[in-house]
């Protein structure tokens, strides 16, 4: 029997794990994890009465996968959209207090997030030119070539770390953000891009004779974001092994019986 070793039992890991069951249901699949519950930096605490998220609140429609996955495991009905209220106002801590993120073009002027030069960089990103290297960078280096270095230190390190817990300067762009990515090699600018995509949209809606309706609803549960972690571990035949860490994965130099790939945890290889 082939057997599957996947490194992580954050939302990813798990995704993997319950996808390759499902394809290929004689293959044996172990998902290890460091930590002492799956979930990476998804989850959420209840505690006293109180629930929180200590990591990411929700989750976007804009890649329905996500949303399809909770429809299959059977939690449809258990969605809940986010409100209007809570889309327009989204904080960012910086400096030790939460600071309003601006949702307009006077709120930005406003905000204290950014100096006038920050400002003027980010405002400035509809003339720079588009770059004529095809090649692909880091989300630190784009933001930082289209919007300036400051909206790179403040905006792109805040949203990476908020969606993927990573660094700007070690993830693909395209990876990451193909959407945006693809706005500036459609229009030559993101801002430009965003702004005719809407209106092409809404004039598609239109002549269907549907009402707009803005892309990017974020949905989680009642219950937390917790439930959708517990519901895909529960559905893998072999529950993650916990409190176990990687120290170095191996290629097998010989044609010897055995993994062609070792996966060592602590002295020990899987």
């Amino acid at each position: 029997m082939k057997r599957v070793v996947i490194v992580g039992a954050g939302i990813s890991g798990l995704r993997i794990a319950y996808r390759l069951r499902q394809l290929a249901s004689n293959v044996e699949i172990t998902v290890l994890e460091q930590d002492s519950r799956p979930g990476g930096t998804v989850w959420t605490e209840r505690r006293d009465g109180f629930q929180i998220e200590i990591g990411p609140n929700g989750f976007l429609d804009t890649k329905p996968s996500t949303l399809q996955l909770c429809r299959e495991l059977g939690l449809g009905d258990r969605l809940v959209a986010g409100s209007e209220e809570s889309s327009r106002n989204r904080y960012l801590f910086l400096d030790g207090r939460l600071r309003l993120l601006p949702g307009s073009f006077s709120a930005l002027l406003k905000s204290d997030l950014l100096s006038w030069r920050g400002k003027i960089g980010l405002l400035w990103e509809p003339f720079r030119a588009k770059r004529a290297d095809q090649s692909d960078e880091s989300v630190d280096a784009f933001v930082r070539r289209r919007a300036g270095p400051e909206a790179a230190e403040v905006f792109a390190d805040a949203l990476v770390t908020g969606i993927h817990a990573g660094d700007p300067a070690l993830l693909s762009m395209r990876a990451a953000f193909p959407r945006i990515a693809a706005l500036e090699a459609e229009y030559g600018s993101v801002l430009k891009g965003v702004i005719r995509s809407a209106r092409r949209q809404r004039q598609e809606a239109t002549a269907r004779g549907e009402s707009y309706q803005r892309p990017g609803k974020m949905w989680s549960f009642r219950d937390g974001l917790r439930l959708l972690i517990e519901t895909v571990r529960d559905r893998l035949p072999r529950p993650p092994v916990l409190g176990v860490t990687i120290r170095r994965i191996a290629k097998q130099a010989t044609r010897e019986p055995g993994p062609p790939w070792t996966a060592g945890a602590e002295g020990q290889d899987q």
